[in-house]
């Protein structure tokens, strides 16, 4: 079984709000099984050749050769590669915000998590390729793998620009969505109550939370909390502010909230973070 593959820390921050993660591609043998397996970031698979499996919360999706899938952060699924004719698949894992965003132009949701891709296969993994080359040097490297991995998310907006009418979902959910993630990034700063949040988008607040987990699989609580711990990252990482300093600066109500909440999210506590992830970052 050839297999290649690239894992990037998420001390990997080269533009706001958008983060890479990992990236890589296999060649599967007959039968070859992941999971069932969670992730802390979204990760999309793109199949070259061959056919497989898909599953997700008992549903069953048969794929091949160009289609993909999304795999949200907290979900657990499972995917198998076909007896006879085995899949070859490409990988992007990514987080942030801003792929939250990106997700909801190209239609993908929790509930609707598969694609289909008209273009050349050698294009699009071409493309994969170049981002795993490129995401293991460092500066200008990081920054062309973040770009290419733009360049892959827009051929994914692109293909469901063309078949809408299979998982449109409503453009009035995806404009609150939309609304509210622009709220949150304004503003996390300060006491946002999810109240608040919901009088903003000008919706019901139990509305609000259910379009959230339709659309992200996570309530608008957790998607702050996620947010705010991205820039505790980025901080950490980019600044000599003292922990405490930062808890004030995104909005937790304590240091030992924002810690409680950093562990859950990474499994480590923010000071063993910035040891850890700082000394990558000076090599």
């Amino acid at each position: 079984m050839d297999n290649f593959f690239g894992y990037y820390p998420l001390s990997s921050i080269i533009l706001s709000d958008l983060f890479l993660i990992q990236c890589g591609w296999e060649i599967c043998e007959s039968s070859h099984k992941y999971g069932p397996a969670s992730r802390d970031h979204f990760l999309i698979h793109y199949i070259a050749k061959g056919k497989g499996t898909f599953i997700k919360c008992g549903k069953v999706y048969h794929l091949s050769e160009g289609d993909g899938f999304v795999i949200f952060p907290a979900e657990t699924t499972t995917y198998v590669a076909d007896i006879e004719h085995p899949w070859e698949y490409y990988w992007v894992g990514f987080s942030g915000t801003a792929a939250s965003k990106l997700l909801l132009n190209a239609s993908i949701t929790v509930k609707s998590p598969v694609f289909h891709l008209t273009l050349s296969p050698d294009k699009v993994t071409n493309c994969i390729k170049e981002i795993y080359t490129n995401a293991s040097f460092s500066n200008g490297g990081e920054l062309r793998a973040l770009g290419l991995l733009l360049i892959f998310i827009s051929m994914v907006i692109d293909s469901s620009c063309q078949s809408k009418s299979e998982k449109l979902i409503s453009s009035a959910q995806s404009d609150y969505v939309a609304k509210a993630i622009s709220f949150i990034q304004e503003n996390y700063s300060h006491d946002i109550t999810i109240k608040v949040l919901a009088n903003y988008v000008g919706i019901d607040r139990s509305y609000l939370y259910r379009i959230f987990k339709e659309i992200l699989g996570i309530s608008p609580q957790n998607f702050l909390i996620g947010f705010r711990v991205q820039r505790a990252c980025q901080l950490l990482l980019e600044t000599s502010m003292d922990i405490t300093s930062i808890s004030n600066y995104i909005g937790f109500s304590t240091p030992t909230h924002m810690a409680v909440a950093f562990n859950r999210i990474h499994n480590i506590s923010p000071s063993v973070y910035r040891k850890q992830f700082k000394k990558t970052l000076e090599l």
